[in-house]
């Protein structure tokens, strides 16, 4: 479940992002937008060819967004079409689609009503795309994702890309996240946010938060992955045989763990326990309620219908009260 966020936005506005960065200035073609990075026009006719060094085995990009863009790992072209016209506005340095517009790079694509791409001048006179918007009916499309929302935009400046509306959901294969104020990404920073009664849902599992954030680590192919997630306010976690409440609770990956902090709850059958501090280890499936120091911990575990057997007290757990992470 804690994976879904990364490509809720790595893919969900920066494709539209490699489209906005590579319109040309002050350029319509005819039909539709084919466009590669920009290059001026006003440069002298190439030398004459050298002869190629030895090809070099290309780097992985640092990011997703170079990924999409292209700027490190050669040009490619990007087609928008659309349904009712291609504009180009000078005065407002405006370029539009409209009419079921749709941006195809790749495997990545992205639909809306309406594309926007606001252009700008540099001091040194060339032209950069600043922001971008698409907008009513939005859908990013991956090979194996899919995200919606009513309007995404992104910021060059502070690399910042946002997805609003009433329909916000992401979709890969049966994992399913859904928000009902935006999805966010902090392209610098590293995070991803998911705000407004957050759900989210794989192979029985369920999460629901206030706010989810998803923390960003580099990978050895020079990606990135979630390294960790935090789910903060209203805090629930069901499972098949388990339920927990919280106020916080922060999700370890490559460790396979979680820390519940905040009036934490767990219930598991007729057996609860209560205390400020659980730690959780999925891996070894055992979970330990800490005493901080604000009261004491309690548990409150159903005796067996004959009571007590052989001594023994009745209804004794044969599995972890607390297992949010099954799979």
């Amino acid at each position: 479940m804690m994976r879904l966020f990364i490509a809720s936005f790595l893919f969900a506005l920066l494709a539209s992002t490699a489209f906005a960065e590579n319109l040309p200035p002050n350029t319509l073609p005819p039909s539709a937008f084919s466009m590669q990075p920009e290059t001026s026009t006003d440069l002298p006719p190439p030398a004459k060819p050298k002869a190629k060094p030895k090809a070099k085995k290309a780097k992985s990009p640092s990011s997703p967004l170079a990924a999409l863009a292209g700027k490190k790992d050669g040009a490619q072209f990007i087609d928008v079409t659309a349904d009712e016209s291609l504009e180009w506005h000078e005065k407002e340095s405006l370029y539009i689609a409209r009419g079921h517009a749709v941006a195809t790079r790749g495997t990545m694509k992205v639909e809306a009503d309406v594309l926007k791409a606001y252009n700008r001048k540099n001091p040194d006179g060339s032209s950069q795309v600043w922001r971008l918007t698409a907008e009513g009916h939005v859908k990013i499309i991956d090979s194996n994702h899919e995200a919606t929302g009513d309007l995404g935009e992104y910021d060059i400046d502070s690399r910042r890309a946002t997805l609003t509306g009433g329909n916000l959901r992401f979709t890969s294969g049966a994992d399913i996240v859904t928000a009902s104020e935006s999805f966010e990404y902090y392209e610098a920073e590293g995070r991803i946010i998911a705000r407004g009664n957050v759900k989210a849902h794989r192979e029985g599992r369920r999460v629901r938060a206030d706010e989810m954030t998803a923390f960003l680590a580099n990978n050895k192919t020079g990606g990135q992955d979630i390294d960790h997630m935090e789910a903060r306010g209203h805090v629930q976690i069901t499972t098949d045989q388990d339920a927990a409440l919280c106020d916080r609770a922060l999700y370890n990956l490559s460790q396979d763990s979680a820390t519940l902090t905040g009036n934490v709850r767990i219930t598991r059958g007729g057996n609860q326990l209560h205390g400020d501090k659980v730690e959780a280890n999925f891996k070894t499936g055992q979970s330990r309620l800490i005493n901080t120091g604000g009261g004491r911990v309690s548990a409150l575990i159903a005796g067996s219908p004959g009571g007590a057997d052989n001594g023994k007290p009745g209804g004794a757990l044969a599995a972890p009260l607390f297992n949010p992470a099954k799979r």
